[in-house]
């Protein structure tokens, strides 16, 4: 399996960014694609195109940097170990 680059990042999103242009100018219903903070996500040349992924109707969501005490599991997990 091929790992994912800057480059096959940005041409799936113009990808992405031509379908949800479709669906936006049809329905007036923006896209919206959640994602982590990954390098590629969030560099310098990919957020140069966040402005026009969003005039086309694709919006991105970052995530937040993981914090395990925001995660219930992890308090509960931590909660019931003995010292």
């Amino acid at each position: 399996m091929a790992s994912l680059n800057q480059a096959s990042y940005l041409k799936m999103m113009h990808w992405q960014a031509n379908i949800a242009a479709e669906c936006f100018a049809q329905t007036g219903q923006i896209t919206v694609i959640v994602q982590d903070n990954h390098p590629i996500h969030t560099s310098k040349q990919v957020k140069e195109y966040w402005c026009d992924w969003q005039d086309k109707g694709l919006y991105l969501f970052q995530l937040p940097n993981y914090s395990s005490p925001m995660n219930l599991i992890e308090t509960l997990v931590t909660s019931t170990q003995d010292p």
